[in-house]
């Protein structure tokens, strides 16, 4: 199936109310299920492996995104901390971050603390 069918499907399953995702072990899950009719059930049996392959895609490059903002947050804060006495001092314990490292520091707990 190409990407547009399968896009097609998905649009099919959103018209009805019918929300897809992928599970741990790689499987379709569909909520609410109570809204799937069989034409539903069928149409995600015919195309079971194109939607998990799209649908791991979609979440593999969502993951890399997070990543890369995470990879930012941390190293941009930590060439300001490094750098800046009254930062590490805070890091110790002693006071507050400077404004610069504030902000820093807040976009670094955003990203930097996210795991898979």
């Amino acid at each position: 199936m190409s990407g547009q069918l399968t896009a097609d499907v998905l649009n099919v399953l959103h018209g009805a109310g019918i929300a897809i995702s992928l599970t741990a072990d790689f499987d379709i899950a569909a909520r609410p299920a109570a809204q799937l009719q069989p034409k539903h059930r069928d149409l995600i049996k015919g195309e079971k492996l194109a939607l998990v392959t799209y649908l791991a895609r979609a979440e593999a490059k969502a993951r890399q995104m997070v990543r890369s903002e995470t990879n930012m947050a941390c190293e941009q804060y930590c060439l300001h901390h490094f750098k800046c006495s009254t930062c590490i001092a805070a890091g110790l314990g002693y006071g507050e971050r400077c404004a610069e490292g504030k902000a820093k520091w807040f976009h670094y707990q955003l990203y930097g603390f996210i795991r898979d």
